[in-house]
């Protein structure tokens, strides 16, 4: 049992060490420690759906917009859509900074 366990209940180092390769901590082993038996899983998943949802926020707006365009007058649809271009460039923006700034500083 222990064996089937540790081989199907095994996900606590491959999303991490992704991103810490990402982040340029190759030689560095990300390891979570947890105390239960489902937590290593369960922190891969949420930092698989973080990851997630934010590749995806973009598109998800879209298609909120598409839905209430039909009810959208002409000069809210033009403001919609400036403003979720400013959107996704913001965000965008954040997300890099985040990435390549903030995170690498706090792994050092």
């Amino acid at each position: 049992m222990r064996v089937m366990e540790a081989y199907l209940l095994d996900f606590r180092d491959h999303p991490l060490s992704l991103l810490a390769e990402r982040l340029g901590m190759a030689g560095v082993e990300a390891r979570v420690i947890a105390g239960g038996v489902f937590n290593t899983l369960l922190a891969s998943l949420y930092l698989s759906l973080t990851i997630s949802l934010i590749i995806t926020l973009p598109y998800f707006l879209y298609e909120i917009y598409k839905f209430a365009k039909p009810g959208l007058y002409p000069h809210e649809i033009a403001l919609v859509r400036r403003y979720f271009a400013l959107f996704t460039l913001l965000c965008s923006l954040g997300w890099a900074y985040a990435y390549l700034v903030v995170a690498p500083s706090r792994c050092q």
